[in-house]
């Protein structure tokens, strides 16, 4: 082998390593729950559930207080495992707790996010 190709093969693979690099600390620096943490906080509902469908998140139907069935997404964040159909939830813009009316009891919700 001679001395150019051996620049050109360590002139690539240093190249390539550093460009990975790059990307694994730019990746990381994206993966940022800020804007998933206030789409969470900024999120409002109150409504009866009729129905729950959990995917990775939770969808609801629901009725609201004037009567019109209303649908939205709970993110995975809150763990819902105790929401039944006839539950009411309710969860006000600014906060962080989702409160579960059950018949003869209430339910307080807080959300557990991945640490970083």
């Amino acid at each position: 082998m001679n001395n150019i190709q051996l620049k050109k093969i360590l002139f690539y693979g240093a190249s390539g390593i550093i460009c990975l690099l790059l990307f694994i600390f730019s990746f990381k620096d994206s993966n940022d729950y800020e804007t998933y943490k206030q789409a969470c906080y900024s999120s409002a509902f109150n409504a009866k559930v009729t129905r729950i469908k959990k995917n990775r998140d939770y969808y609801i139907t629901g009725e609201d207080a004037r009567g019109e069935n209303t649908e939205f997404e709970v993110y995975d964040v809150w763990n819902l495992k105790g929401l039944q159909v006839g539950d009411s939830i309710v969860k006000h813009k600014g906060e962080w707790k989702i409160k579960i009316v059950k018949k003869d009891t209430t339910l307080y919700v807080e959300p557990e996010f991945p640490v970083q």
